[in-house]
């Protein structure tokens, strides 16, 4: 009996650890705006930047993505989810994204 009790405890113990971990997601951010491509800019980084909205254009977020095609969603409101990447900003430009999750707002 005291074996199949220390049993239900560490099986328990290891669910509860392992769904912590999968819960928790460091770094990531979820926002929302108006993506564009880059073409020349200041700061030389990033392929694409999120804007606000789609009358100012300032470059909130710098936007890359080894997965996902972001041409595909270009001048539309979106949706994304994306780790910083470390090291920057740099010289003035804005937090610079690895893109994990895309989708149409």
């Amino acid at each position: 009996m005291k074996k199949v009790i220390w049993y239900l405890i560490i099986v328990i113990v290891s669910v509860s650890i392992s769904c912590k971990k999968n819960s928790v997601i460091p770094n990531n951010i979820i926002v929302v705006g108006f993506l564009q491509k880059t073409g020349i800019v200041t700061y030389g980084y990033g392929t694409h930047f999120l804007t606000k909205d789609n009358i100012q254009k300032e470059h909130i977020y710098a936007l890359t993505s080894t997965n996902i095609n972001l041409d595909n969603f270009s001048d539309q409101q979106v949706r994304l989810t994306g780790k910083k990447k470390t090291g920057y900003p740099v010289d003035g430009g804005p937090i610079y994204l690895e893109v994990e999750l895309i989708q149409k707002e």
